[in-house]
């Protein structure tokens, strides 16, 4: 397996995972999973991290999921290599 073809497969596998936590910042903030709580006074998951945020990033990362294995066959004919399609449970 070449080299160039092992980094475009990687990407493509990881690109699903990669997603979701830029993806959450899109959601705009709301109540914080950690509920406020602190430890040593300073906040256990901090500001940033929110339930509406985390439900935009698994709902980014499924959607990805989902495009990448649509048009993974096309691709793969283009670069002429197969590419990973996502199962449901893999996505």
């Amino acid at each position: 397996m070449a080299i160039l073809e092992t980094i475009v497969i990687a990407f493509w596998a990881m690109l699903p995972a990669y997603v979701p936590n830029n993806a959450a910042v899109l959601a705009g903030g709301g109540r914080p999973i950690d509920g406020g709580r602190t430890w040593d006074d300073r906040r256990v998951l901090g500001d940033g991290k929110t339930w509406r945020g985390t439900a935009m990033g698994i709902g980014a990362g499924l959607a990805l999921a989902g495009v990448l294995t649509f048009i993974a066959q096309d691709a793969s004919d283009a670069l002429g290599f197969a590419l990973p399609e996502f199962t449901p449970l893999a996505a």
